[in-house]
């Protein structure tokens, strides 16, 4: 008897949106290229359409399918800075540095939705916001205390809510209260990259996968 089911497949669900490519669609160029991005997932594509945008000839190099790993597997959250200062050796990030941090992220949450925009990139992005729930009162007190920078600096919509409101939304009592953060939503990943790719190739971008680089 098996324990999996009929349909079970052990590919990420995203890819019936779309499948990373084969390596090796993109012809090589025959001299030497303007620009070099080692690595073709968000952030060598992203930057690689920006260039190609620029003018600039580039060529991003893959070591296996273009998009195999984390761009195309990820759970799809989109925010802007609310994991800024998590770390797992919990030391604190000096106020200068976070309200940096904080500020370059709302950027990229901007970045983002301009680019699903300019590019009409269909990843049936929703915008719904996000709820954490607050699993003891001195998550509740912490969560308090960095709220106004959040909202200072990452423009993150953030705000309090009850015991009681946290349950009627989650249907679950177990919660300390909450926050609701308006700037975030879900994107289905593997289809953002997609979009994302081929925009980049429109663009003049060219791309090798199947090239390890050492």
């Amino acid at each position: 008897m098996s324990i999996f089911s009929e349909n079970f497949s052990t590919e990420p669900w995203w890819w019936q949106g779309f499948r990373p490519p084969a390596p090796g669609e993109d012809p090589l160029p025959a001299g030497a290229v303007g620009t070099l991005v080692i690595g073709a997932g968000y952030a060598g594509t992203a930057c690689a359409l920006r260039l190609a945008e620029a003018g600039e000839e580039v060529l991003v190099l893959e070591a296996g399918a273009l998009g195999q790993g984390a761009s195309t597997r990820s759970g799809g959250q989109v925010s802007g800075g609310v994991n800024v200062g998590k770390g797992p050796d919990r030391k604190p990030v000096p106020a200068h540095r976070k309200a940096a941090l904080l500020r370059d992220a709302a950027a990229g949450f901007t970045l983002f939705e301009t680019l699903l925009e300019r590019h009409q990139i269909r990843c049936g992005y929703h915008r719904g916001g996000r709820i954490n729930g607050f699993w003891t009162p001195q998550h509740a007190e912490a969560w308090r205390q960095r709220l106004p920078e959040l909202n200072e600096h990452a423009r993150s919509e953030a705000v309090l809510l009850g015991r009681e409101e946290v349950a009627a939304a989650l249907g679950s009592d177990f919660y300390h209260g909450g926050v609701h953060i308006g700037r975030a939503g879900h994107v289905q990943p593997a289809e953002f990259y997609g979009g994302l790719l081929a925009a980049a190739r429109r663009a003049g971008a060219r791309f090798l996968g199947g090239v390890p680089v050492r």
